[in-house]
């Protein structure tokens, strides 16, 4: 009987159907006797057999003659065993065709006591398949156990009870657990969340199951040992058939960065603390000096300027004596910082897009430059207080009857090396326009440092000047115009005139304001023009204004009573 004898497996039915039920079998039939002797065989068209031909007759040959050796002994075993026992005997073997492996799952059938029919399907897809899933399998557990964090599934039933149906081997070291006791428990690992955290812990679980959001929450856990544990969590939620949700996601243990960041707002804390204390105290400064620009009587000014000079220095004095301090204290976190980056080179995607995100380099080479920069701003208050301490001494020089002129020449000899300087191939030319002045009484040494503070700024405008490509395209020389003339009977004045840059108009209003500065962050204390004004107003009864227009220049005007009231009668006494 043949395998393609249509009585042998189907009946009463036409040829045509029954030849199609036979091709549509992917299967090799071949039927052996116990010597191995192919009695029939068919091969389906649809399907490659690497060691059969449809257009080959394999009948009255021996097995061997049609498969390797080992293949063909092996068979033979199971035709025996399946002939001997009357049981379907299922096996499966693989060959090596042209540089590639063939899989086959082989089932024998007993047909009679010499007789078996033997089925032959090739499976190597599966098995592919099969090696493929090992292997992402095999390479799923080795990222799982080199993670430095927990990969977990977590599920959250429609009744409220969760449990966590995957939990890496990392949870030993870092939950102090082992998978298995989260598996049977998961009370285990809920329970050592932080009892402040649990609330904020449930409600963004309850919020991602309901949205089927993204969840992520950072909190504490309390390990079995009393560890403090800070971990950060994400996973991703998807519905279940049955109603449930189920997070996929990976756990972090970020309790040395938390601890580097405690200890950085700690010390950032303290820094604006400090920052604040400073601010109020430059403020109370501001007002204190406000006050005694108006105080009549300089003798008291010295006293006052001292104590508020003497109050300023314990606070001072604190900041500076602790910057060496923040600056080793940030230096051994940056340590730490590089020594986590060090052991742990490629941190999780999330570590690495906030390391890019507060671009934590800039913040490691910048923070030396801004402790520097307050080291100068405490050494720069110093000088203030030193300014202020020779301010409040102004008053020592005795009231004389003089000639400005002569006090005008000195300050520019002083200032000769300022004014014969090369800038940039400038010189800055000075001119003098005096008028026939009567002495007047003035305290020469005052006046003498309000003309040379005016005549400096003067200088230090037109170093500006210099460097502007708008002011250079209107202008062939620095200039400074020193005019003096008789306004009255009463009075006299000092006009400083520079062809610089010139002052803002919103800037004229507070130029004689204590510690305002239009020079660059550095280069002024902001006390010059103050203290000169205060020399004008209250030491010698005039005044000191300003008048400027942008790159047009500055105009410094000083406005003095020729004679003062309080000590005219003894000068007419004692005339020159």
């Amino acid at each position: 009987m043949s395998i393609n004898d249509r009585n042998y497996l189907v009946s009463n039915q036409d040829d045509r159907s029954y030849q199609l039920l036979l091709e549509a079998i992917p299967d090799i039939m071949l039927r052996l006797n116990r010597a191995g002797v192919c009695l029939d065989f068919h091969v389906p068209r649809s399907v490659a057999f690497p060691l059969f031909s449809a257009g080959v007759d394999w009948r009255g040959k021996f097995l061997w003659e049609i498969l390797p050796p080992h293949l063909a002994a092996q068979r033979m075993v199971y035709v025996e065993r399946a002939i001997v026992t009357n049981e379907v005997q299922v096996y499966e073997q693989e060959l090596e065709v042209d540089g590639h492996w063939q899989y086959e799952e082989v089932r024998v059938t007993r047909c009679s006591e010499q007789e078996a029919l033997v089925i032959v399907r090739d499976i190597s897809a599966r098995k592919y398949a099969q090696i493929a899933l090992q292997r992402s399998e095999a390479r799923f557990q080795r990222l799982a156990a080199n993670i430095p964090g927990v990969l977990y599934q977590f599920r959250l039933s429609l009744e409220g009870e969760a449990s966590f149906p995957y939990v890496s081997a990392f949870s030993q070291e870092l939950f102090e657990l082992e998978p298995e006791q989260i598996y049977h428990n998961s009370n285990l690992l809920m329970n050592q969340v932080h009892f402040e955290d649990r609330a904020k812990l449930w409600e963004s679980t309850r919020q991602s199951a309901t949205t089927l959001q993204p969840w992520h929450w950072s909190g504490r856990m309390i390990a079995p040992s009393g560890k403090l544990i800070w971990i950060q969590a994400q996973s991703k939620p998807e519905r279940q058939a049955d109603g449930s949700v189920l997070w996929d996601g990976v756990i972090l243990d970020v309790t040395d960065r938390k601890v580097n960041e405690e200890a950085l707002r700690r010390s950032e804390a303290q820094l604006r603390q400090q920052a604040i204390d400073l601010e109020n105290t430059l403020e109370e400064l501001k007002r204190t000096q406000a006050q005694l620009i108006h105080s009549e009587k300089m003798s008291s000014l010295g006293q006052l300027v001292a104590g508020i000079a003497h109050e300023i220095n314990n606070p001072i004095s604190f900041i500076y004596g602790n910057l060496c301090h923040a600056n080793d204290y940030f230096a051994d976190i940056f340590d730490l910082i590089h020594l986590y980056q060090k052991h742990h080179p490629q941190p999780h995607p999330e570590v690495e897009e906030r390391i890019a995100e507060i671009d934590l380099e800039f913040i490691s080479s910048d923070l030396e430059k801004l402790l520097n920069s307050m080291r100068t701003g405490a050494e720069r208050i110093q000088d203030i207080v030193l300014s202020l301490r020779t301010f409040s001494r102004l008053d020592e020089a005795a009231l004389k009857r003089v000639n400005i002129h002569d006090g005008i020449e000195s300050t520019l000899t002083i200032l000769q090396s300022r004014l014969n300087q090369d800038y940039q191939g400038y010189k800055i030319k000075v001119t003098r326009n005096y008028a026939e002045l009567p002495r007047i009484d003035c305290f020469a040494g005052s006046l003498n440092q309000v003309v040379l503070q005016i005549i400096t700024n003067a200088i230090d405008a037109l170093e500006m000047a210099i460097q502007n490509p708008q002011w250079l395209a209107h202008h062939q020389q620095p200039t400074i115009e020193i005019y003096t003339e008789r306004v009255d009977a009463e009075q006299v004045q000092i006009r400083i005139i520079d062809n610089g840059v010139g002052i803002a108009e919103t800037e004229q209003a507070h130029i004689f304001d204590p510690f305002f500065t239009t020079k660059p962050i550095g280069q002024g204390t902001g006390m010059g023009l103050a203290m000169s004004y205060q020399i004008v107003t209250q030491q010698h009864h005039g005044s000191l204004k300003c008048r400027s227009m942008p790159l047009q220049g500055a105009e410094l005007v000083v406005t003095l009573p020729i004679r003062q009231i309080e000590v005219q009668s003894q000068l007419r006494s004692h005339p020159f």
